[in-house]
């Protein structure tokens, strides 16, 4: 499940034969849940009509699994890479806190702390890692959203890592990955399936609309469908 600041979306699969394969995938549009065009950005829909527009998606889209992966916005995140002089990962662990204060721009008690090693020498003993904070109040309201329509959580993903899975496993050499959303666009560059830089500008897909609004003297529906025509 991805709850996006333009659209909700959900892909369902099963294990057959211990390959993933696609049941059903479905999306839907939250500006007409909050009075205003297909298109147009969301970031005040009350937590009902969230909990109703993804209710609406899984009926439509003939969902029927009850347990779901949450896909954590990436601009609900903070994200960078650190290098540590130690390769012990009890020693990193307890380590991450005091390296987070360093980092993050907020209380720790307002994020939740995760991280992975992307690189180990064990004969020179040190680490590069990539820290990521997820603040407490977005995570929350997601799992609210979700459990509100019924669904129980398997497990939560920040978006750069199950973005890049889809189709980074097997390049080697660094690569960038751009994802254009309704409100922002994000640069992920990866090496060896893995995220080693994120960074987020405001601007996508309802900015482009506005700039075809201004062009072309149209509303923002007639916009909005000639930006998908074009």
């Amino acid at each position: 499940v991805d709850i996006g600041s333009t659209a909700i979306k959900v892909v369902e699969l099963h294990q057959k034969d211990g390959v993933p394969t696609l049941d059903t995938y479905g999306e839907l549009q939250l500006g007409p849940y909050n009075n205003t065009d297909i298109g147009q950005m969301v970031t005040t829909l009350p937590l009902q009509k969230q909990v109703e527009a993804l209710v609406d998606i899984l009926r439509e889209s003939g969902v029927t699994g009850n347990r779901a992966a949450l896909s954590i916005p990436y601009t609900a995140s903070f994200t960078t890479t650190v290098s540590l002089d130690t390769a012990d990962d009890e020693e990193i662990a307890k380590r991450i806190p005091v390296i987070a204060r360093k980092y993050v721009p907020v209380s720790l008690n307002e994020v939740t702390l995760d991280w992975f090693a992307l690189s180990q020498d064990k004969e020179k003993n040190t680490t590069e890692l990539l820290l990521v904070a997820i603040h407490n109040t977005a995570l929350e309201r997601l799992r609210s959203v979700l459990e509100g329509a019924g669904l129980s959580i398997a497990y939560s993903e920040l978006e750069p890592f199950s973005t890049i899975r889809s189709g980074a496993t097997q390049i080697e050499k660094p690569s960038a990955f751009i994802d254009f959303g309704g409100g922002t666009t994000k640069l992920y560059v990866i090496e060896r399936g893995t995220v080693i830089k994120a960074h987020s500008i405001p601007g996508g897909g309802s900015a482009l609309t506005n700039i075809y609004v201004k062009a072309f003297g149209n509303t923002f529906e007639q916009a909005e469908e000639l930006k998908r025509s074009s």
